[in-house]
């Protein structure tokens, strides 16, 4: 169990990111003309290639409601490292890395609320072979529209 360590603590991050999203966990998802909360794309924004030989898509999970955070994974089976545009968040909000399957352990995937920020908001680099999980937070400075529950780190600090 121990040689296994980082890769349980990847899932069990996973997991609990996926139970704190409940538009990860619909029944089906409505039709994008009706209710367009998910968008598909390429390395380009509404660019997605749907052809055989493409080995790049992205998805974007815009929130539903207050509650409801946007989520955007980025996937590049490619041997080669993929430039993503990433959609523009409003003034107040700012992209943070869930997960990055190219970055060795424990920097490939982070408890939501201590997913660092990006430092570059409009585009990201997607390592060979790998996929990246973004979710959007507030800044601080302008307060926290989005309620991200603490980590168990806090809630011990707490008590």
């Amino acid at each position: 169990m121990s040689h296994n360590r980082g890769l349980l603590r990847f899932f069990q991050l996973l997991i609990r990111f996926r139970k704190r999203h409940a538009q990860l966990r619909p029944c089906h998802y409505p039709s994008q003309m009706l209710y367009p909360t998910l968008t598909w794309h390429g390395c380009e924004l509404g660019t997605p290639d749907w052809s055989h030989e493409s080995r790049s898509l992205a998805m974007h999970l815009a929130p539903a409601s207050e509650a409801d955070h946007d989520i955007y994974l980025m996937a590049n089976a490619h041997w080669e490292p993929h430039h993503f545009r990433l959609p523009v968040l409003p003034d107040s909000m700012s992209w943070c890395c869930v997960a990055d399957t190219s970055q060795p352990a424990p920097h490939d995937i982070y408890p939501e609320e201590e997913a660092p920020r990006l430092k570059t908001p409009h585009a990201y680099d997607v390592g060979p072979r790998s996929v990246v999980l973004l979710v959007s937070r507030c800044d601080a400075k302008t307060g926290d529209r989005r309620i991200v529950p603490p980590s168990l780190s806090q809630i011990r600090v707490m008590l």
